[in-house]
């Protein structure tokens, strides 16, 4: 499964910069590039080592249910990899 983790970032990080995608939109694009996992609740082990490595970033919206995330985050993507979470947690409050 860790081979297939490491597809799902790399694919991942060929995001076009600075778009805003849901959760069901990364996994649709990942689907037609790296296929599905063995077991589907590897989908949010994806989402969450992306966001946790900053290469998605959840904006504290969420889109309609699917059945592949317990929840359905939308991220951004962010424009460059020095992203500063705490400038962000700054626009937000702003």
């Amino acid at each position: 499964m860790e081979k297939w983790l490491s597809k799902a970032w790399d694919a991942i990080l060929k995001f076009p910069p600075g778009e805003t995608v849901a959760g069901a939109e990364i996994i649709k694009r990942l689907r037609k590039t790296i296929g599905e996992p063995d077991n589907n609740k590897w989908w949010a082990t994806a989402l969450m080592e992306a966001e946790m490595g900053e290469k998605l970033i959840f904006g504290g919206e969420f889109d309609h249910y699917i059945d592949a995330l317990p929840v359905n985050p939308i991220y951004k993507i962010p424009g460059t990899a020095s992203y500063d979470f705490w400038d962000a947690i700054k626009e937000r409050t702003a």
